[in-house]
């Protein structure tokens, strides 16, 4: 069936009769989620430093808070188990601050992708084919569907993107591989990586947490930029709004026209989506 359809459907997308799977929802909600609950853990992270050590023990630590004796070899060792309980519960609470800051970080830029796909399909003056569009890096894609050059607040939050794609995203999602973690013997000192740069600037190295709390700050500070700014800006607002509808992503150029025509206000293409979702749900109570 592949053999005697394929040459067909492949025909229709060489002349640009296609469609994609709208996942807008699959990569949108994961994103919102953890960054909901990255915004309350930091919340939670700056409210248990502000208290007293004695105050920041959770009921099931209140009977070992004091001091406790031990012997070993004749020796009485004072240990504080406030301080103690204290310490385990801030690396506990860091811990959770940079899972939910990895999760964030990965799926914002599953989102952003997706993004990108929508702003390129309603381009109706796009010059090139959406397979070679995918083939683009990320940074390239950004820069194809987004005005980089002449939006100075836009420019900033593109450089401060790229770099957490960098130093953090690409890291987590490559398994903390490739050239950054390479590393050499050498005597007297040990294993030690190729690039100190990669000390500085990759999470590869982290000395607790891949993601320490002042650095999920930073990237969380700037997802919420590019949220503000894409919601601020006409062109990427209607490019949001088509995605959010879940309605397949077309490359026809007659829809693409059609949905462009939507764009006289943000009331007007509202309207213009609720009417095309009354129709889609009426032709399926045919059925």
């Amino acid at each position: 069936m592949d053999q005697i359809l394929r040459p067909e459907l492949q025909k229709l997308v060489d002349n640009g009769q296609f469609s994609i799977k709208n996942s807008f929802q699959s990569v949108r909600r994961p994103y919102e989620y953890f960054r909901d609950v990255l915004s309350t853990e930091l919340h939670r992270l700056s409210e248990f430093r502000s208290k007293p050590i004695a105050a920041t023990q959770s009921p099931e630590l209140e009977e070992s808070v004091g001091c406790e004796s031990a012997a070993n070899s004749g020796i009485t060792i004072e240990i504080d188990t406030a301080f103690t309980n204290y310490l385990n519960e801030h690396i506990r609470l860091e811990g959770v601050v940079s899972h939910n800051a990895s999760a964030m970080t990965a799926s914002f830029f599953s989102y952003t992708e997706l993004l990108f796909d929508v702003l390129f399909a309603l381009d109706k003056n796009r010059d090139m084919k959406y397979l070679e569009f995918r083939k683009m890096g990320w940074a390239e894609r950004f820069k194809k569907v987004l005005p980089v050059a002449t939006e100075p607040s836009l420019c900033s939050i593109y450089e401060q993107l790229l770099d957490i794609k960098r130093t953090t995203r690409d890291v987590l999602l490559h398994g903390f591989g490739g050239q950054s973690a390479l590393l050499v013997k050498l005597k007297p000192v040990g294993l030690i990586p190729v690039s100190y740069d990669v000390l500085e600037g990759s999470i590869l190295f982290s000395f607790w947490h891949p993601i320490e709390e002042p650095y999920a700050r930073i990237i969380l500070e700037n997802c919420q930029a590019f949220d503000e700014w894409v919601l601020q800006n006409d062109r990427t607002w209607y490019a949001y709004t088509y995605a959010e509808s879940a309605f397949e992503i077309p490359f026809d150029s007659k829809q693409v026209n059609r949905i462009n025509g939507w764009m006289l206000s943000r009331q007007d293409f509202l309207k213009a989506l609720e009417e095309e979702s009354d129709i889609l749900d009426y032709i399926l109570d045919q059925y």
